[in-house]
């Protein structure tokens, strides 16, 4: 039954903690360890954007700040780029905030190894045009392989097969529906007069 001699009291298969003593770490839930990451994590994107001119641009040309993320491609976006994103599900793009959301080290990881520079040279190497809308640009086979291997090198495994030369531009699937389309438009920001705003 009740056990003396420390800080908590054992009773019937449970850990009581005393009256004055502090809870166990399990009791103190992930709140205090979340603080720790979103601490961290703002220090890690001063760092990456404030050190590469390319990451503190939208990178699919959106107005705005560039505090959004597609973490899929390490790339940083305004709010408008990040609401089509959204629309292209989360298998295709997993979108997060870099000034509200918690991290994973997974995720951290992969936006420092990728950034704006390095998947556009990706891009340009494999011949997908700069203009090209944004849902038909990641529905290239460049931009599929490139979110796979940006994973497996943040989690240090072998990178998926190397795409067959000249093909990293063709698309991974069908045309986009009506449907999708009328997503991008919903989703994405009203271009103010003469700005160019992400296509889609």
């Amino acid at each position: 039954l009740a056990q003396g001699g420390g800080p908590r009291t054992r009773r019937f298969g449970l850990i009581l903690a005393r009256p004055g003593a502090p809870p166990p770490p399990c009791a103190q839930g992930p709140r205090a360890h979340d603080r720790q990451m979103d601490a961290g994590a703002q220090g890690i994107f001063e760092a990456l954007q404030h050190g590469d001119e390319a990451n503190q641009r939208c990178f699919d040309g959106g107005v705005g700040e560039a505090i959004w993320a597609s973490v899929s491609h390490g790339v940083y976006l305004s709010i408008g780029a990040s609401g089509v994103h959204r629309s292209l599900g989360v298998r295709v793009s997993f979108v997060q905030s870099t000034t509200m959301d918690a991290w994973k080290p997974v995720h951290l990881k992969m936006m420092q190894l990728g950034g704006n520079r390095r998947f556009q040279e990706f891009l340009d190497a494999q011949g997908v045009p700069q203009d090209l809308p944004i849902r038909e640009k990641y529905h290239t086979r460049a931009a599929a392989w490139y979110r796979l291997a940006l994973r497996a090198e943040a989690e240090g495994a072998a990178p998926p097969e190397a795409l067959a030369p000249g093909t990293g531009h063709l698309p991974v699937d069908a045309a986009p529906s009506p449907e999708q389309l009328v997503l991008d438009a919903v989703f994405a920001e009203a271009p103010p007069a003469g700005a160019g705003m992400p296509h889609g």
